[in-house]
């Protein structure tokens, strides 16, 4: 049972008549309050108290059941609601509630202080428990602010999950586009394929339109590399991440080059374990790709870590030609004057996604080397005790 109105009325009053000054209307943008509760004078007077502040419109209940039937009827934000009622009391209301998935911001206002009817409210899911006795201004006004703040962090959270709701359906039809188009435009790559081979072979003896016909073929493989650039940049964050072996990675990247048996692989990564996902093989073939592509006389590929008092250093280094000073800076840029460099910068984005750092680390003429930096926290304690 609520206190009665009664006994704060004069002091009750005051308050109504000091925080209103004047009737009020109720537009549209003001929260709307479910106040539920078996004594008629405390909703009137509660009624009249929130309403005088200019941000609640207040309905009454006297009952659980009441309460229910109107939920179904009108968009209230926020449910004040007394403990002890006829029927089913506040918390078999609360639970009812939050059984039906209703997180609709709750407040037990009730004259009943025992701890442990707090503790239960509060662990079916309530909001906020406030006692309603004592002085009238600091209850209502702690109620009201309460209640504000409730409804105000609840729409915050709706909206954040509305946005990412929204955002998973956006990326699913951009990865459903996107996997239509890569399958279509590779179908008539093929065909344009056949058709500059055709076109080479016919125009052996004719330098000048061979040449034209190499830019096309040309352009089609940058379009391939973009494709594949495109695939890999979805799954960018997509998945979970997971304690994966890294010697076992470095080799499934070098088995997926077949003329890799002509240059000695050193795989010196045993023991370390690694936050990481299926990317990392990725990580792994992109930096081998460009010692093969760039590289020159490449004859070691070399994998191997440091450990340090803060973090782990992933390093990779060839003997092949090295890095020329004038690439340095555009190493890990999206393009480069010829064309496409996506190799390196996927690298550098998989770095990033992992929380990893990457440079490039080598000497002008000593080879490649590129240094992968790995906060310690996501290696396992074995491999960082190495």
């Amino acid at each position: 049972m609520g206190i009665k109105s009664s006994k704060h009325s004069t002091n009750e009053q005051k308050l109504v008549k000091g925080m209103s000054g004047q009737t009020t209307s109720h537009p549209s943008d003001k929260i709307l309050v479910l106040h539920v509760d078996d004594d008629p004078s405390v909703l009137e007077v509660s009624r009249q108290i929130l309403e005088s502040e200019g941000k609640f419109r207040v309905e009454a209940a006297s009952s659980v059941e009441d309460a229910l039937q109107k939920i179904g009827t009108q968009p209230f934000e926020a449910i004040i609601s007394d403990y002890e009622m006829p029927g089913k009391d506040g918390l078999q209301f609360l639970e009812e509630l939050r059984q039906q998935k209703n997180e609709i911001a709750f407040v037990m206002f009730t004259g009943r202080g025992r701890e442990e009817v707090a503790v239960r409210a509060l662990n079916l899911g309530a909001d906020r428990y406030i006692n309603k006795n004592g002085d009238p201004e600091a209850v209502y006004c702690e109620l009201g602010y309460a209640i504000s703040k409730i409804v105000e962090r609840k729409k915050a959270k709706r909206m954040i999950v509305n946005d990412a709701k929204r955002i998973i359906e956006l990326n699913e039809k951009l990865r459903v586009v996107g996997s239509l188009t890569r399958h279509d435009v590779r179908n008539k790559l093929v065909s344009l394929s056949g058709h500059v081979f055709l076109l080479k072979k016919k125009l052996e003896q004719n330098p000048d339109l061979a040449k034209h016909v190499s830019e096309i073929e040309f352009a089609s493989k940058q379009i391939v590399e973009l494709l594949e650039f495109a695939q890999l940049y979805e799954k960018l964050g997509a998945e979970e991440l997971t304690y994966l072996e890294v010697e076992k990675y470095v080799n499934d990247a070098a088995a997926l080059f077949p003329d890799f048996k002509n240059i000695r692989l050193i795989n010196q990564c045993q023991g370390l374990v690694v936050l990481a996902d299926s990317l990392l093989r990725q990580l792994f073939y992109n930096l081998i790709e460009n010692t093969m592509k760039h590289g020159g006389n490449v004859t070691s590929i070399r994998f191997r870590y440091e450990v340090d008092d803060s973090q782990i250093k992933l390093i990779y280094e060839d003997d092949g030609v090295g890095i020329p000073d004038a690439l340095r800076k555009e190493l890990f840029e999206e393009r480069t004057s010829r064309g496409i460099n996506h190799g390196l910068y996927v690298v550098s984005r998989i770095c990033e996604a992992y929380n990893w750092a990457v440079k490039e680390t080598g000497k002008t003429g000593e080879g490649a080397q590129f240094t992968v930096y790995l906060p310690r926290q996501l290696v396992k304690d074995s491999a960082a005790q190495h």
